[in-house]
C-alpha cells in the first residue's frame, strides 16, 4: 500500500505469519474509516518473525467500536513493526486506545516508532491517543510522541502505557498538552510498570502542559482525580540504584487534578527511595523549584497499584505526601574549593580546602545524611573511612545546576573505604600514577556497602604513566550501581572495576563507556572489568555499555572477565557493544 487515499472504508485486516513476510504501508491517508471490531482503519497481527513498516501516514476521523480507533496492532513471537517518518492521528475515537492500540509480546518482538502526533483523539475507556502494552521480554523503542487535546474516560487522557514481565521500553521524548482524563487518573499520561520482574523502563524529556485529571463524583472506588499531568504506578520493589526512573528533564506547567498531584502522582512502594536518589529529588522533580513551586504539584503514596485502587479517598489522604517532604530531609552539608581554607566553617560562602578538615572528618559518619559539595577540585591523600549505614553519604559537583564535573585526585595512599551507602555524582576521578597495589580508589568492604557512581569520569593524572589501583573494588557483597561512567586512556596493573563477591550482592553497570583501556601484566585476570561471583545470591549486569579498544594482552577478557563459581549466580550483558 503506497500513495493511496482511503476514505470511508471498513478496516483492513492484515495477518502476517511467516518469517520473511514484510507488509509496507507508505504515504497513505485514511479518513472516515470505521469498524465495529478492533482497528477503525487497520487491524494488524504480526507473528513468527514477520514484519510491518508504516511510514508517513495520516489517520483522520477514524472510529472503532472496540479497541484502536485507527489501528489495532498485535506483535508476537519475534516479529517487528516499524513506524517511520511522521504518523499523524486526528480526531480518532475508540474504546481502549482512542487512535492506536498496540500489544507487543514475547522475546525478540520489537516495536520501533520514529514520530507520532495525536490530535483531538478520544477513548471511551483508557488511553485517549494511545494504549501500549509491552510484555514478556519484548522491546519497544520510541523516539517522539505528542498528544494534543486528547481525552479518555478512564486512565491516561493522552496515553496509557504498561510495561511488564521483563520487557524493555524506551521513550526519548513525550509531550502531553491540553489532555483530559474525565473520570480517572493521569490527565496526560498513565504509566504502570512491573518493577519486580526485571522490566526496563526509560522515559526522558517529558513535557506536561495544561492537562487535567478529573474525578468521578459518583464513585469513590477506584480512586480518581489524581495526577493531572502524569500518574505513575506499578507493582514490585523499585531499585533506586537502577536509575530506570529519570525525570530530570521533565517540564510542566498549568496542570490540574481534582484530588492530588496537580502535575504528577506516584503510587509505588519505593516512592521515598526514588525521591531521595541523587540530590534534593533531582530524579523526580524536573523543573519543580523548592520554595517556589506549589508543593501540591508532585505528590505520592507508598503503595502499589493494586493497593491504591482499593483505597478510599480518606485512606489515601492519610498516607499520601508531597514528594518534596521525602527528599527535603535534615542533612549535614559541607563545601570544598581549591582556594578554600581549612580554617573556614566549610559552608557555601566559606568553603574548606580539603576533605581532611576536622569538621568534615569528624562528621562524615554522623547520623544525618551527609553531602560534600566540590566547587572545582580536591585531592585525597589518605584513607577516608565511611561506616555509617543509616543514611547515605554524597560527594558531588557544585553548583547543583552545573553539569561541569568536579575533580577528585586520588593519590598513591588515598582512597575511600566504604561499609555504607555512598554516592558519587558528576565527579571526574583522577588517579595519580603509581604501581602501588592494594589501596584502591573506592573500596566496598562490607555486604552493607552500596557504591553508587552517577555521571562520572575516570582518567590518569599523567598520560604515559601507569597505575596499580582499581577505581572501584567491591569485595564480600553489597548492592552497587555505576551509570554513565566514562573511563578513557587508562594503563593499569589492575582492573577499572573489580567485583569479588563471597556473599549476596549485585552490580549494575549501565550506559558506560570504556575506551583505550590496557591492563598490564599477567598476574591479574581481565581488563576493564572483572567479576568473580561465589554466592548463589549474586548478580552482575552490564547494560547499554560500550567497550572500545580494551585489551589485556597477557591474560584474557580485555573488556569483561567473569567467573561464576555458584551455579545460581547470574551475569547478564544487554545491548552492549565491543569494538577493537
Amino acid at each position: 500500500m503506497e500513495n493511496q487515499i482511503y476514505d470511508g472504508i471498513s478496516n483492513r485486516h492484515i495477518n502476517l505469519q511467516y518469517p520473511n513476510e514484510n507488509y509496507i504501508i507508505k504515504k497513505c491517508t485514511f479518513s472516515n474509516c470505521y469498524s465495529a471490531g478492533n482497528g477503525g482503519a487497520l487491524s494488524i497481527y504480526v507473528y513468527y518473525g514477520a514484519s510491518t513498516n508504516i511510514a508517513n501516514c495520516t489517520f483522520t476521523n477514524c472510529t472503532s467500536e472496540a479497541n484502536g480507533g485507527a489501528i489495532r496492532l498485535d506483535i508476537y513471537a519475534g516479529s517487528t513493526s516499524t513506524f517511520e517518518g511522521l504518523i499523524q492521528f486526528i480526531n480518532c475515537t475508540g474504546n481502549v486506545g482512542g487512535s492506536l492500540h498496540i500489544k507487543i509480546s514475547s522475546m525478540k518482538s520489537k516495536l520501533i516508532i520514529n514520530e507520532m502526533k495525536f490530535e483531538d483523539c478520544y477513548s471511551s475507556s483508557t488511553g485517549g491517543g494511545m494504549y501500549l502494552l509491552n510484555q514478556m521480554n519484548a522491546h519497544a523503542y520510541i523516539e517522539q510522541l505528542t498528544f494534543t487535546n486528547c481525552s479518555s474516560l478512564s486512565r491516561g487522557g493522552g496515553a496509557y502505557i504498561i510495561s511488564e514481565v521483563s520487557s524493555y521500553l524506551q521513550i526519548n521524548q513525550i509531550t502531553a498538552e491540553d489532555c483530559v482524563c474525565s473520570k480517572g487518573n493521569g490527565g496526560g499520561i498513565y504509566v504502570n510498570i512491573d518493577f519486580g520482574a526485571s522490566s526496563e523502563f526509560k522515559m526522558i524529556n517529558i513535557s506536561l502542559l495544561r492537562c487535567k485529571a478529573q474525578s468521578d463524583t459518583s464513585n469513590d472506588l477506584p480512586p480518581t482525580g489524581y495526577g493531572g499531568g502524569i500518574f505513575l504506578t506499578g507493582q514490585g520493589n523499585y531499585n533506586s540504584l537502577s536509575k530506570l526512573l529519570d525525570f530530570r528533564k521533565m517540564k510542566f506547567n498549568g496542570n490540574t487534578a481534582n484530588k492530588s498531584g496537580q502535575t504528577m502522582y506516584i503510587a509505588m512502594t519505593q516512592v521515598a527511595e526514588w525521591c531521595r536518589a541523587g540530590t534534593a529529588g533531582e530524579y523526580v522533580k524536573g523543573n519543580y523549584s523548592d520554595g517556589i513551586s506549589n508543593q501540591n504539584e508532585l505528590q505520592g503514596i507508598p503503595v502499589d497499584s493494586v493497593t491504591f485502587d482499593s483505597y478510599s479517598s480518606t485512606q489515601i489522604n492519610e498516607l499520601q505526601n508531597r514528594l518534596q517532604y521525602y527528599w527535603n530531609v535534615d542533612r549535614d552539608e559541607y563545601y570544598v574549593r581549591s582556594n578554600g581554607s581549612d580554617q573556614q566553617p566549610c559552608n557555601s560562602s566559606n568553603p574548606c580546602l580539603t576533605v581532611e578538615e576536622s569538621q568534615i572528618y569528624l562528621n562524615i559518619n554522623s547520623l544525618k545524611p551527609f553531602l560534600l559539595y566540590i566547587y572545582d577540585n580536591v585531592s585525597i591523600s589518605n584513607i577516608v573511612v565511611i561506616s555509617q549505614t543509616i543514611t547515605p553519604r554524597t560527594f558531588r559537583n557544585y553548583p547543583l545546576d552545573s553539569i561541569q564535573l568536579s575533580d577528585i585526585l586520588i593519590k598513591a595512599n588515598g582512597g575511600f573505604y566504604l561499609g555504607a551507602k555512598v554516592r558519587f555524582q558528576l565527579i571526574n576521578f583522577i588517579m595519580e600514577g603509581t604501581q602501588q597495589q592494594g589501596t584502591h580508589g573506592i573500596n566496598g568492604l562490607s555486604d552493607a556497602a552500596e557504591i553508587d557512581l552517577q555521571d562520572c569520569q575516570f582518567h590518569m593524572q599523567n598520560s604515559g604513566s601507569y597505575i596499580g589501583k582499581c577505581l572501584v573494588y567491591a569485595s564480600i557483597g553489597g548492592n552497587h550501581a555505576i551509570s554513565n561512567l566514562i573511563a578513557k586512556d587508562i594503563s593499569s596493573y589492575e582492573n577499572i572495576i573489580k567485583i569479588l563477591f563471597y556473599y549476596a550482592g549485585s552490580v549494575i553497570i549501565t550506559d558506560c563507556q570504556f575506551e583505550n583501556i590496557t591492563k598490564i601484566g599477567e598476574t591479574i585476570a581481565g581488563g576493564a572489568t572483572l567479576a568473580i561471583l561465589q554466592s548463589h545470591q549474586t548478580r552482575f549486569d552490564i547494560i547499554d555499555c560500550k567497550f572500545t579498544s580494551c585489551k589485556a594482552p597477557y591474560t584474557t577478557g580485555g573488556a569483561v572477565y567473569v567467573e561464576i563459581v555458584s551455579a545460581s549466580a547470574l551475569i547478564a550483558i544487554t545491548r552492549t557493544l565491543f569494538k577493537q
